[in-house]
C-alpha cells in the first residue's frame, strides 16, 4: 500500500497505524493459507521461496524494539 509512507510524511500516524495493521493482517492470511497448503499437499518449495516466506514471517513477528528489522 504506497499510502503509507506518505500518511506518515504528512503526521497521519493514526491513519498510518491502521493502513499497517491491514496490510500485516492481509500478509498473515497468505502465510498461514500456504503453510496450510504446503502441508496438506506435501509441496517442496524452492530455496527462493523458502527466504521469502521466512522473510514474511519475520516481518510479521517483528516490533518496534526488535533489532535487525527488515
Amino acid at each position: 500500500m504506497p499510502k503509507i509512507g506518505r500518511y506518515g510524511h504528512a503526521k497521519q500516524y493514526k491513519r498510518m497505524k491502521k493502513a499497517i495493521k491491514q496490510v500485516k493482517g492481509f500478509l498473515g492470511r497468505v502465510v498461514r493459507d500456504l503453510e496450510r497448503q504446503l502441508i496438506a499437499k506435501g509441496i517442496q518449495l524452492t530455496p527462493k521461496q523458502q527466504s521469502t516466506l521466512q522473510q514474511a514471517r519475520e516481518l510479521l513477528l517483528q516490533t518496534r524494539k526488535s533489532k535487525n528489522k527488515i
